[in-house]
């Protein structure tokens, strides 16, 4: 196989990870994506500098990673018009992701690796020109070992987009100082004009080992109506708590994804409203449901992540046959050898 690049380039270039300790790289899907280059060797096109570098290649994949305003979808467009024969894929997370214009205006066919079972934007272009959606878990990339724990100063969280096909159940929970919601203060506005008012705080940052999140004991955990029908692998929270020793707890309503997930559940964890998550923070024993959540979901968790990896690289590779969890962790162990890594 030849070279694969990987698109990333953004008119905003402070949004980029340059290094994993960069403060404030908000995105998750960038920090996914940084963890997936890094780890498989693609050529990371992500400035100016690369973008001239890549126009003299010839690659055989190309991967886009981003589909938002901040991108520059015209020398995005120009590299894949320079590789006419490349292979094009769309790395997504989001159901509700629009596809980048550049894949669009390239009218030429691509693959989809995908976090969910329906897409449900530009479903006619989807048609006409992808060939093969890959359903793959990224959201578990963003896990790592867990941080050293220390004391908490807080007690629950709720952070994540805006999203329309919640808004329930934020009018459910948001009521009240009992939770802390992190938001942009341009969304606050938003959240209040659904019925939400509770006690807001800033967006979390998320240094390496030094993330806002861990300064709390609970999170809650909730999705899109639409996830519940239509399966959508765990969210990134899900992987992010698990790394800064916050415990889990998911409104009923996600029952349906999580006994899709497969992953061992104690029904503990559901919370039915607000004042059944109110009276699980007050009661619960932080300590016990912190050591019970890492053993039921951490080590499975670890191996998932790599198992994607190994996965991602089948894809692009064109391999007809994807490698067991159990292959995938051993080809890791055998990737990284000699490499420092923090996960």
């Amino acid at each position: 196989m030849g070279e694969t690049g990987f698109i990333e380039l953004l008119y905003d270039q402070s949004r980029i990870p340059v290094a994993r300790n960069q403060e404030n790289v908000i995105s998750v899907f960038l920090r996914n994506s940084h963890v997936l280059h890094s780890s498989l060797g693609w050529d990371y096109i992500n400035d100016y500098r690369k973008y001239k570098e890549a126009m003299e290649k010839q690659y055989d994949s190309l991967i886009l990673g981003y589909s938002t305003m901040y991108c520059d979808f015209k020398r995005a467009g120009e590299i894949i018009a320079n590789n006419p024969n490349a292979n094009l894929y769309f790395l997504t997370t989001d159901y509700t992701e629009q596809l980048p214009a550049a894949l669009i205006y390239s009218k030429r066919p691509f693959e989809l690796i995908a976090n969910f079972e329906r897409q449900i934007k530009h479903v006619k272009i989807l048609e006409e020109y992808c060939k093969k959606i890959n359903r793959v878990n990224l959201n578990s990339l963003v896990l790592r070992n867990p941080n050293n724990e220390i004391p908490k100063k807080y007690d629950l969280i709720y952070y994540g987009q805006k999203r329309e096909h919640r808004e329930r159940y934020f009018r459910e929970y948001f009521q009240g100082n009992y939770i802390h919601v992190s938001a942009l203060k341009k969304n606050v506005k938003w959240f209040r004009n659904v019925g939400c008012d509770t006690k807001w705080v800033k967006r979390l940052k998320w240094n390496t080992g030094r993330e806002t999140l861990n300064l709390f004991k609970y999170s809650l955990y909730m999705e899109d109506e639409n996830t519940h029908d239509n399966y959508s692998y765990l969210a990134s929270r899900f992987y992010e708590c698990l790394t800064c020793n916050v415990v889990q707890f998911f409104d009923i309503n996600c029952k349906n994804t999580i006994e899709r997930s497969g992953i061992d559940f104690e029904d503990e964890f559901f919370v039915d409203g607000r004042k059944d998550l109110k009276n699980k923070v007050e009661n619960s024993d932080f300590d016990r449901l912190l050591r019970l959540q890492k053993r039921l979901w951490l080590s499975k968790a670890l191996m998932e992540k790599k198992s994607v990896i190994e996965s991602v690289d089948c894809i692009i590779k064109g391999n007809a046959k994807k490698p067991t969890i159990e292959e995938c962790h051993e080809k890791y162990k055998e990737r990284i050898k000699g490499v420092k890594h923090d996960d």
